[in-house]
């Protein structure tokens, strides 16, 4: 039981550090610009937790292990409550029970969600958001043509990078294809039910987990910023950029990602596979052509670094300590994957601020081609 004690508080502390973030942008910038930094934070979290309960009814083929092994856990939101707004939409198709319910591989989710999880997936991406404002340049995020659209795709990226570290180590993995049968251990902190036809090819972990990963935190970000931008267009004069169709068009392009990855879609396995890795492509090539022109010369922002670090951290030595991942040899995999997940994001966290300089473009260039070429072959391997 200590593990999901241990990762429970590590989300909690992370959400506190998200706190402080904002107190100091009100200390050093002003009181409103803190509040309004906090609130975004706190419907980051409010999304998770939304997002988490339309999965269970939505993608029923995780569950966390009754009793929960986390210290507390929230009631899961009730969809039910929105179907008079959605049918004045004509969505209300949306809250239709999910023909999944029947598959081999669904269970049925329990009542509650841990609050570690909406807490973990608030941090990392609010702290992904202001690490990437950092490395593009405050002014940049609204004013510089283009700019605004690369820093979903960048949050997005990172935000899977740091989960195909986190699931594996965190969730255990039951498969539906016979023989049935354990097929993946990790701390036990939720369970998967994977089959062939959900893109297990991860650790035999559904591949619309880390599609969500990927977009759901790329349209909070962008957002955000749209959000960001039309505020400074009304009240600090930001001449006038096609931003706003832009990111609207970006929003909805990850709506659909995730709706099309979605196993409800009935989408091929082969067609989602590839919708994927398009997506992790166009990500990763923004990422290595703009390293070079970063923006590194921030004050250091050590909360921002403290949640990277943490989530970044955690699954290495998880693997390394845990008597889950013994004998050790038979994970050897895992745990040079999750070092070399934990160094690149560790990385990434600390690129924006001042003494960090990339002394050799190349060089950069050259490491996160290899970790793309390990990513790969990854994935291929367990495909």
């Amino acid at each position: 039981m200590t593990g999901p004690f241990l990762f429970a508080f590590g989300t909690y502390l992370a959400a506190f550090a998200c706190f402080v973030f904002c107190v100091r942008e009100a200390v050093l910038v002003n009181f409103w610009h803190g509040v309004r930094q906090f609130l975004i934070f706190a419907v980051f979290v409010l999304l998770f937790w939304i997002l988490e309960s339309w999965a269970g009814e939505q993608a029923p083929f995780y569950d966390y292990a009754p009793p929960s092994p986390f210290p507390h856990t929230w009631p899961r939101f009730e969809f039910s409550t929105l179907a008079p707004l959605l049918s004045v939409f004509g969505l209300g198709s949306l809250l239709d029970p999910s023909a999944l319910a029947s598959h081999p591989c669904a269970v049925t989710p329990e009542g509650s969600i841990p609050a570690a999880i909406p807490f973990g997936g608030g941090s990392i991406a609010f702290s992904l958001l202001w690490t990437t404002r950092y490395l593009l340049g405050d002014d940049r995020f609204v004013r510089t043509p283009f700019t605004p659209i690369i820093a979903p795709w960048l949050v997005g990226l990172m935000a899977l990078w740091l989960d195909l570290a986190l699931d594996p180590v965190l969730a255990n993995t039951l498969t539906c294809d016979f023989p049935t049968g354990e097929s993946h251990t990790g701390l036990q902190l939720w369970t998967w039910k994977a089959s062939e036809d959900l893109g297990d090819f991860w650790f035999r972990i559904p591949l619309y987990n880390f599609v969500t990963w990927f977009a759901a935190p790329a349209i909070l970000t962008a957002v955000v910023i749209l959000v960001t931008y039309i505020f400074s267009l009304i009240t600090q004069g930001v001449p006038f950029l096609p931003l706003d169709l832009a990111l609207r068009s970006l929003i909805l392009f990850f709506v659909m990602v995730i709706f099309f990855a979605s196993p409800r879609s009935a989408n091929s396995v082969t067609a989602v596979t590839a919708m994927a890795l398009t997506v992790v492509a166009i990500g990763f090539f923004t990422l290595t052509t703009r390293w070079q022109s970063f923006v590194r010369d921030n004050p250091w922002r050590w909360e921002l670094v403290f949640i990277a670090a943490f989530f970044a951290v955690f699954p290495p030595l998880t693997v390394l300590i845990s008597s889950n991942f013994r004998p050790i040899f038979e994970h050897l995999p895992l745990l040079a994957l999750t070092v070399l997940i934990g160094i690149v994001s560790l990385i990434f966290a600390i690129s924006p601020y001042r003494r960090f300089r990339s002394t050799s473009g190349s060089i950069t260039r050259i490491s996160l081609s290899i970790a793309g070429l390990a990513l790969l072959l990854a994935f291929l391997g367990n495909s």
